[in-house]
């Protein structure tokens, strides 16, 4: 039995990560040669993502002074591990990379560290690449990522492309081809990471007959609804929320967009595809390459709002298949993805 722990930061727990999280979590639940357990030292804004798992702990003293947090983190890892047998320990940002070297080297310790960053490593605030060399290996959520983690000194003996992971959907959202019905899930940022002003402009100078359902929330919430007044196109958009599973309320859009000036490896054009909608979306770093081809989509450089319009105006012109959007991205469904983080983990502690 080979023992993998997966150190992971306070998350909202209603992001993308935490999904893949569980999804690989899960899957290795029902296997006999590899168990995963999670370690939630600074506790998590919200546990519902984690219903119906049982193999993780808790830090239970939770605070909302981040210092304290940080604090309280640090003893509860102290004495993980001191205790931990695992063989393999995988940290979501470089601040538990770095306590991880510590203690390993504290306490002797002979498991094999691994990063498994989820962001690109040079946008994310969060990340401090000075401290990747610090991993014995490194899992890599795009191409972009391993780019990025080369570009740091990192050897590519030690960077394995993984990818993420998606299940294959049998329900398909309806195509639109009489007008452009554009849907967007994330959350809700003017400018910053998520760049959602920059489709509202371009969609306010866009001829063709459009709307646009917005599934999530943010502190930008109500300047989006601003900014949409100001431009005249409030009556084209619907503003739903957070939404537990907004996949289940689509039944029909012509397209799903996305404006990021950034991602690591963005899932929610992944769960697009597995539903056979096609995407549009920047040419971000890191993950959009990835993903989008000429069976599933169109792809505009970053910031650039006229090249946006310009997708968008010709997205129902595509001929798109929903069944051939489905298969553009096989390479993401279990049974490939599964396989090759089996091998990745055999192969370093062999």
């Amino acid at each position: 039995m080979m023992n993998v722990d997966l150190l992971i930061p306070r998350y909202s727990g209603k992001g993308g990560t935490e999904t893949v999280v569980k999804k690989v979590a899960e899957y290795f639940e029902h296997t006999t040669n590899i168990r995963f357990h999670l370690v939630l030292s600074q506790g998590m804004d919200s546990l519902d993502w984690l219903e119906g798992f049982r193999d993780y702990q808790l830090n239970k003293y939770q605070f909302s002074n981040k210092k304290l947090q940080y604090i309280s983190g640090i003893l509860y890892l102290a004495h993980y591990f001191k205790k931990t047998d695992a063989q393999v320990i995988i940290c979501l940002n470089t601040t538990m990379l770095r306590i991880a070297a510590f203690f390993k080297k504290c306490y002797k310790k002979e498991f094999k560290l691994v990063s498994w960053i989820h962001f690109s490593i040079f946008d994310e605030p969060a990340i401090r690449p000075e401290y990747l060399p610090l991993a014995d290996y490194h899992l890599a959520i795009s191409s972009g990522i391993k780019k990025q983690l080369s570009s740091v000194g990192i050897p590519n003996e030690r960077i394995f492309l993984i990818y993420n992971p998606i299940d294959y959907k049998e329900r398909t959202i309806v195509p639109v081809l009489d007008e452009l019905k554009l849907i967007y899930i994330g959350r809700l940022m003017l400018k910053g990471q998520k760049n959602l002003s920059e489709l509202f402009y371009a969609l306010a100078e866009l001829k063709t007959k459009w709307s646009l359902a917005i599934y999530g929330d943010g502190a930008d919430r109500v300047a989006l609804q601003e900014l949409a007044a100001e431009l005249g196109i409030s009556d084209k958009i619907i503003f739903f929320g957070w939404v537990v599973n907004p996949w289940e309320r689509i039944e029909a859009a012509s397209a799903l967009v996305l404006t990021s000036q950034f991602e690591g490896f963005p899932m929610v054009l992944l769960e697009a595809a597995s539903y056979g909608l096609p995407c549009v979306s920047s040419n971000c770093p890191t993950g959009p390459v990835d993903i989008i081809t000429v069976e599933n989509g169109l792809i505009y450089p970053t910031n650039d709002i006229a090249a946006l319009r310009q997708a968008l105006s010709k997205i129902n012109e595509k001929e798109f298949s929903s069944q051939l959007i489905k298969k553009s991205i096989n390479q993401f469904y279990p049974e490939t993805y599964f396989t090759v983080l089996e091998q990745f983990l055999y192969k370093i502690i062999s």
